[in-house]
């Protein structure tokens, strides 16, 4: 059995832990917040055996195996290189870090230690993205000549700031962080690498309430948009609006020379013809994924967890480890010089290379997600 500690109340006690609970290879050993009364809530409702006052200490403790790390990203570098120092294998939500040198180094860290170091983007475990990955790259829908992705929320509408690091794209939060990073991540892996990028964000909000009612100034994009180049010759748009009183839009578009395919909700899958006639497709059993009781956010981190188990017993493989990282954080490096100078960025050489071998088949981009 796996022990595990977990660093963050939020998310990582929302979704992760209690994931990982129904899981029987991993123990619940003990969490950390720099909140004291939120981890000893956290102990109390989700079942973790101990509370530790410093994070320092839990990622130090011997009987620990595995490191969570659901903290805010602007602390996860420091974090990170500690559990990793300590031979921990390691577990992080998304954004990894928040520069390409911090990326590159704990990279070299895990691969010293020998530590099965992942950054958890659990929505690529959803049946719909597999699904959409394999039939993109078995040639359904020919040579991609473009991708598109809209998502639309009310999100930011609420002025109230329960994390107020999440509305700071400085540490970490804004739509560029908290969205942008999972989106490249995807179309790295269904499209293929990434040439050059242009970012802008836009902030409809400035102004709301901290967690003790005071109205403060924010600096957070709570709406942006993205164009890509990709190295085949595709090209791509990203339009995020947290800020959507309407009825919520989530939905990935690819155009290809035969068809297109419309990935709606994250669970249903369409394939337009040239003709016009449309065909729902039915996502095979071998996609699907174990159900968990509670949200259903659960069930695909649930997945990843598995994969990630696997990968430390060497069993199988998990993805995207920190190396496989360091390309979606290039481009998002690039995409934030962009947002500051208003040009097209360069994303790498490397970035391509790495995309190009990841998503050279729809075999071997479904035995990732295996």
């Amino acid at each position: 059995m796996l022990e595990v500690g977990l660093i963050g109340t939020g998310y990582g006690a929302e979704i992760q832990a209690q994931a990982l609970q129904v899981n029987r290879t991993f123990s619940l050993y003990g969490v950390a917040s720099t909140d004291y009364k939120a981890a000893k809530k956290a102990k109390k409702e989700v079942g973790f055996r101990y509370v530790f006052s410093d994070w320092k200490e839990l990622v130090q403790y011997r009987k620990i195996d595995i490191v969570l790390v659901a903290s805010p990203p602007s602390s996860h570098y420091e974090i990170i290189r500690e559990a990793l120092q300590n031979g921990k294998h390691v577990l992080t939500a998304a954004p990894f870090v928040l520069s390409v040198d911090e990326a590159e180094e704990l990279s070299s860290l895990a691969s010293e230690k020998e530590v099965v170091a992942v950054v958890d983007h659990h929505l690529n475990y959803l049946p719909a993205r597999k699904y959409a990955i394999s039939l993109i790259k078995s040639g359904k829908i020919g040579k991609v000549l473009s991708a598109h992705r809209v998502m639309r929320n009310s999100d930011g509408l609420d002025r109230n700031m329960s994390a107020p690091w999440k509305y700071e794209t400085s540490s970490g939060g804004g739509v560029f962080w908290r969205y942008l990073v999972h989106d490249i991540d995807y179309f790295l892996r269904s499209v293929g690498g990434i040439n050059l990028i242009k970012f802008e964000g836009i902030q409809n909000v400035s102004q709301r309430f901290n967690p003790e009612g005071q109205a403060v100034s924010v600096q957070c994009d709570d709406t942006g948009t993205m164009n890509l180049k990709f190295h085949n010759g595709a090209k791509g748009t990203v339009n995020i609006d947290t800020t959507y009183p309407g009825k919520s839009v989530n939905e990935f578009i690819f155009h290809g020379e035969q068809a297109m395919l419309h990935l709606r909700n994250d669970n249903e899958l369409f394939l337009y013809h040239p003709d016009g006639h449309r065909d729902r497709i039915a996502i095979p059993p071998s996609f699907q994924i174990t159900t968990i009781p509670g949200p259903a956010s659960k069930s695909p981190f649930y997945m990843l967890s598995e994969a990630f188990a696997a990968a430390i017993y060497g069993q199988g493989k998990v993805s995207p480890t920190f190396d496989e990282a360091i390309h979606t954080q290039r481009a998002m490096e690039a995409a934030g010089r962009s947002r500051i100078q208003g040009n097209w960025e360069e994303v790498g050489a490397d970035v391509i290379t790495h995309a190009q071998t990841v998503a050279k088949s729809g075999g071997e981009v479904h035995k990732i997600f295996e």
